[in-house]
């Protein structure tokens, strides 16, 4: 429900195939950035570094 209202207030997506791929990369970028494999190469990068790693790049593509 709280992802539904970001989406809506933040994105101004209301409802539609766009409500639904944005939804679909949002939980794809989440999940990605709050899985425990993938946060110690975040930190060992740091923020600046870790835009130049394929599979983060992917993701934030999608949401963008």
């Amino acid at each position: 429900m709280t992802l539904e209202i970001i989406i809506e207030t933040v994105f101004g997506v209301h409802g539609g195939a766009r409500l639904d791929e944005l939804r679909a990369a949002l939980r794809g970028f989440l999940d990605l950035t709050t899985d425990p494999r993938f946060l110690a190469p975040i930190l060992a990068l740091g923020p600046d570094r870790i835009g130049s790693l394929p599979v983060f790049r992917r993701r934030v593509e999608r949401v963008d």
